[in-house]
């Protein structure tokens, strides 16, 4: 009863905002922001989007072979560079997309792992480099992508975590330490914005697969399709947070 209440509450509340803010103008987008340890992933997120006629904007600063491999499948998306050590570079992205007459429904941004070090080899520099691209980069991207989504009252978001944003590891302090704070971070935001419309998604990949780059085509496609359902489903059976068991 509780929960049907909430849920009831949770769709009152989302359907107002909905019905008060929405723009009828502009065409749905997805913008995949992307990194090579999960390029397998976004080059499946690409094809997804296209393949449902959605307008495909990726970013990134090493994205020359997705956009190769999409090229040669005959899909055509927009691209442009991302220079991770400035973050809020990533603004003008998103009103380059509104001025292409689109405005962003799906983000995607799965942050980059870093491999295992030692806790006394630490650096000042590789600390804040792991936080530049786990949590900074995807407060810009979160910013930015509501304001886009906060007018229409919709738009999901979903943010690649690790599995030791939970559990600490021998020599794993940094990765934990910055997934960690991007897995706060999404609650939090998925707290304050689900009920106006904005599902806000935390989703949990193997650090250690990500790290070696095992991501197999086959992997990839199953990620992707998880993707697409959070994408779809209805706001009373909003998920917030799930590991991608691999």
């Amino acid at each position: 009863m509780i929960i049907e209440k909430v849920a009831k509450n949770l769709f009152k509340n989302a359907k107002y905002s909905v019905e008060s803010h929405t723009k009828p103008t502009g065409t749905k987008a997805v913008l995949i922001v992307s990194s090579p340890s999960t390029s397998r992933i976004d080059y499946e997120l690409a094809k997804l989007a296209a393949a449902n006629s959605l307008p495909v904007y990726l970013a990134g600063n090493d994205i020359g072979e997705v956009i190769s491999k999409l090229s040669d499948d005959g899909i055509r998306v927009s691209s442009a560079a991302l220079d991770n050590e400035n973050p809020p570079n990533v603004k003008p992205l998103f009103q380059q997309i509104e001025r292409d007459g689109c405005y962003v429904d799906l983000v995607i941004y799965n942050p980059p792992p870093v491999e295992p070090v030692g806790f006394l080899e630490i650096t000042e520099k590789s600390m804040m480099d792991a936080w530049t691209d786990s949590c900074l980069l995807s407060f810009y991207i979160a910013q930015a992508a509501l304001e886009q989504m906060l007018p229409r009252g919709r738009g999901t978001l979903i943010l690649g975590g690790a599995s030791t944003s939970r559990r600490g590891e021998a020599n794993n302090a940094l990765n934990s330490t910055t997934k960690a704070g991007l897995r706060l971070m999404a609650q939090s935001v998925a707290r304050e914005f689900s009920s106006k419309g904005i599902h806000v998604v935390h989703a949990v990949l193997d650090d250690k697969l990500v790290v070696e780059n095992s991501i197999t085509p086959e992997i990839a496609v199953g990620i992707v399709k998880t993707y697409w359902e959070l994408y779809e489903q209805h706001i009373t059976t909003w998920t917030h947070e799930l590991d991608l068991v691999l």
